[in-house]
């Protein structure tokens, strides 16, 4: 049985995380590339039929890395441990739905599209950083946008009579924050348990048997409770970082999502346990992977990669207020100019979150 040391295994888990990102900028990147010249493993599988390309996995490999950290960070920090929870749970989930609510209406805001976007993610960095100034600035701006914000049916993201929040989508940082609240609830509850191990285990079969009920039920949580149950995977891999565990988990998650696959199947959209659990193994595999190489260039990525997202989608509304959308989509001509095109996007944006990093402007949820 091979241990895995804490700094090498926090390293590894940075570079599985910067791994992750980097796929995610290139795919969201490469979305905006015509569909008919992009070939099918790039793209998300057809949601009417079963299955997934690598696509599918990326968004639940980071919630998969997401519940790694949460005994790291956790256990290194106890004091103030459940306000910190509850703040960066609701610092994501906030800026998730502020993100993807409904399409805003220029002419009842004053303002285009792109420039509250522009705005909206410029505000929700200065919210995120450590610095005090700038997170009570980039409040204040939140705020102030959570009240100008309309659709184009009049509504808002905040009313104040009656009180209200409304939500078109959580937004992928929204499921995200969701399933950090639930796998950081699970481990402060077992972390000194015995047993914790088989407590974890059980926490994630319960939560993939809430799918089928969440989704006929009255709340209809089947997609939170999916999502939570992969987090909490991530916590119950890291708890024990050996090859032979590792190789345990990975098996063991394969098996179920096959077992899984003939009541439902393979769906991202639906968020179905077998996806889940292939989700799992897949991203499990590639942390066995990485802990043998060297750190490097990923694990600098992955030190602080809530910057390097929200710059990758500040990216997309400054190109419409520059000017140069189509003269960028003109870039993705063909399927060889789009990849490379979306390459380059990931590069960049992942090189300027490590040179912020580096002047010590870092982001905290």
């Amino acid at each position: 049985m091979i241990d895995i040391g804490i700094r090498q295994r926090i390293g590894s888990i940075d570079a599985l995380r910067g791994l992750v990102m980097f796929v995610m900028i290139f795919v969201n990147d490469l979305a905006g590339v015509p569909e008919e010249i992009v070939p099918a493993w790039l793209r998300h599988h057809d949601s009417s039929s079963s299955g997934m390309t690598f696509v599918d996995l990326v968004f639940p490999a980071f919630i998969f890395v997401v519940g790694m950290s949460v005994p790291l960070a956790l256990d290194r920090r106890p004091d103030r441990v459940l306000g910190r929870v509850f703040s960066r749970a609701a610092t994501l989930i906030v800026l998730g739905v502020m993100m993807y609510n409904d399409a805003p209406d220029p002419a009842r805001m004053g303002m285009s599209e792109a420039l509250y976007m522009v705005l909206m993610l410029g505000a929700g960095i200065l919210f995120c950083t450590t610095v005090r100034v700038l997170r009570v600035a980039g409040l204040a701006g939140l705020l102030a946008l959570a009240f100008v914000y309309t659709t184009k049916k009049g509504a808002h993201v905040v009313n104040l009579d009656p009180f209200s929040i409304k939500t078109g989508w959580w937004g992928i940082l929204g499921l995200i924050g969701w399933s950090y609240l639930v796998a950081a609830l699970v481990y402060l509850l077992v972390r000194h348990h015995r047993h914790k191990r088989v407590a974890l285990f059980g926490a994630v079969v319960l939560l993939l048997c809430l799918y089928p009920i969440g989704k006929i039920g009255p709340f209809k949580v089947g997609e939170l409770a999916a999502h939570s149950a992969i987090a909490v995977a991530g916590v119950l891999f890291v708890t024990s970082l050996t090859v032979r565990s590792a190789l345990v988990f990975i098996a063991g998650s394969a098996a179920g999502a096959l077992l899984l696959q003939q009541f439902w199947g393979i769906s991202k959209v639906h968020a179905t346990p077998p996806w889940c659990l292939w989700a799992c193994a897949v991203t499990a595999a590639l942390w066995l992977v990485l802990h043998r190489v060297p750190a490097g260039i990923l694990a600098v990525a992955g030190g602080n990669v809530l910057l390097a997202y929200l710059l990758s989608e500040t990216f997309v509304p400054l190109r419409e207020l520059a000017g140069i959308s189509e003269w960028y989509d003109g870039l993705g001509s063909t399927p060889a100019a789009g990849i490379a095109r979306s390459l380059a996007v990931a590069v960049l944006v992942l090189a300027a979150s490590i040179g912020l990093n580096k002047v010590g402007f870092r982001l905290r949820a």
